[in-house]
């Protein structure tokens, strides 16, 4: 099979699109809503694409290029989809693209692309659950994602917030052995017991629960506040 799901930094990455229909749109909104850098080329544009064109606010940018796709339009683009109607476009985009050394994607056979898109659901800016039928059946991965996320405790989200916060606020702590040993401290700690704690306290007590926690082990660790203070 050879698939690994990762998580991939999209942050002004440049990314192509060749294509401007309904599946070509679907995946532009994604790649474009986590700070992607995208070029559609495609002689038209699907209609919900083209308020992004004008729109500052959104984390990414969306330039649209009419036209049909030419050899040479890869330069400078690091991951690349081909979303069109014709086999022998979507075949020309895979091909150049792979003598490239770019990753590209064919929307028409993801068993064949270099990598493929999952059913994602982001339930906040640091928790993203997805599924993958590994390309065979993607209605299958929409409706087990969705079936999952109704299970999907609601504290979640809080229990995340306060595990991030804490760890910024770890970077104060001078000494870097130290320093780490408490991320790793924090990091393991068990999340279920986080989740009871609010099922007994509600949310308002999990960040005080778990910096009093954190306040305890360093001290034991090093007789010392968190920060590092006598």
């Amino acid at each position: 099979m050879g698939y690994l799901p990762v998580m991939m930094n999209l942050q002004r990455l440049p990314v192509l699109i060749v294509g401007g229909g309904a599946v070509a749109a679907r995946k532009a909104k994604k790649f474009i809503a986590q700070g992607a850098r995208l070029t559609i080329i495609s002689p038209t544009l699907h209609p919900t694409l083209y308020p992004t064109l004008t729109d500052a606010s959104l984390p990414g940018s969306l330039h649209w290029i009419p036209r049909s796709y030419h050899a040479g339009d890869l330069q400078d683009m690091r991951l690349v989809i081909t979303a069109t109607n014709c086999a022998e476009v979507n075949h020309a985009v895979m091909s150049d693209a792979q003598a490239l050394n770019i990753l590209v994607s064919d929307a028409s056979h993801e068993d064949e692309s270099d990598f493929m898109m999952m059913a994602d659901h982001w339930h906040s800016n640091h928790l993203v659950t997805a599924v993958s039928t590994t390309g065979i059946w993607p209605a299958a991965a929409r409706e087990v994602l969705r079936h999952h996320s109704q299970y999907l405790s609601p504290w979640w989200n809080d229990v995340i917030a306060v595990m991030n916060s804490l760890l910024a606020e770890l970077e104060a702590v001078p000494d870097p052995a130290r320093r780490a040993s408490l991320r790793r401290a924090l990091r393991s700690s068990s999340p279920s017991k986080w989740l009871d704690q609010i099922d007994k306290q509600g949310p308002e007590g999990l960040r005080p629960s778990m910096h009093q926690w954190l306040s305890r082990l360093a001290g034991v660790e090093g007789g010392q506040g968190v920060w590092g203070e006598e």
